[in-house]
């Protein structure tokens, strides 16, 4: 799981966002959850903890444990964390392949947490082994062209399109949900795989809902036009042409949302 480059960086603002991000998207991510209550989970790349405190808050597991290579993100899961009873879980601040847990556990969480890894077999690999006979893995991950804004301009496209691009250059992938099947496939000692779109499709019929993304979106996106600024990538213009024009769309009854991202599931056998 290394720590190559990562496009978002770790600044404050950054890990705000994190946790802000799955205020929004929770509800989206979770609603195909297969965790049972009262189990062992793995969160692999647990960032700031956001994930772990809903885990915490919905599926009341009897231990849970996070696990990152970042220091900053570990430490500021502490503070996510600071009122939960820490004999409820864990922050383990390392790599994948050094990780050695005393027991497997019964359910292996990722979101977005894939498309930043130069080898996700490796790292599913690796992950997986820690998981009893019959637990169960759950995957969220990323597909940005499917992006479609129905309404925005080709300057929304073009910063869309080059943050991916340049998250390639980074040794990552933003659209690696479309690679789940064959990720899941490499992986030994794998069951009952499938992989799933999870389609967020809203209109002013749904204006609420689809506002909402909208404005997730806003600093989403930010998060990858500073650094594409700071390496001279795009041009500080077209960050602040975009950044005036999404206020705009939201409220707009003529801008439709869509955004499709992919979910793996499967079991060990």
């Amino acid at each position: 799981m290394a720590d190559n480059n990562y496009i978002h960086g770790y600044s404050s603002t950054e890990q705000e966002r994190l946790k802000d991000q799955n205020d929004v998207l929770a509800k989206y991510i979770y609603d195909r959850c297969p965790f049972k209550k009262g189990r062992r989970i793995l969160e692999m790349g647990c960032g700031v903890g956001a994930q772990m405190q809903y885990l915490l808050d919905h599926y009341d597991p009897s231990y849970l444990c996070g696990v990152d290579i970042s220091a900053e993100q570990i430490q500021t899961a502490k503070q996510t964390l600071s009122c939960v009873d820490s004999k409820l879980f864990d922050l383990v601040h390392t790599d994948v392949a050094d990780f050695n847990p005393t027991e497997q556990f019964d359910h292996l969480l990722f979101v977005w947490v894939l498309e930043h890894v130069p080898d996700p077999v490796q790292l599913l690999q690796d992950s997986v082994k820690h998981l009893k006979p019959g637990a169960t893995l759950f995957i969220t991950e990323v597909n940005h062209s499917s992006m479609q804004v129905q309404g925005a301009s080709d300057k929304f496209y073009e910063i869309w399109n080059a943050a991916i691009n340049f998250q390639a250059q980074l040794g990552g992938d933003a659209n690696i949900g479309q690679r789940l099947p064959e990720i899941l496939a490499a992986c030994e000692g794998l069951v009952d795989v499938e992989v799933k779109p999870y389609a967020m499709h809203f209109d002013q019929s749904q204006a609420a809902a689809r506002d909402e993304l909208i404005r997730y979106f806003e600093p989403l996106i930010e998060s990858a036009a500073l650094p594409m600024i700071e390496a001279k990538y795009i041009e500080e213009s077209l960050w602040i042409d975009v950044n005036a024009e999404i206020p705009q769309l939201v409220g707009n009854p003529d801008v439709t949302f869509y955004y499709a991202f992919e979910q793996g599931f499967g079991k060990v056998s």
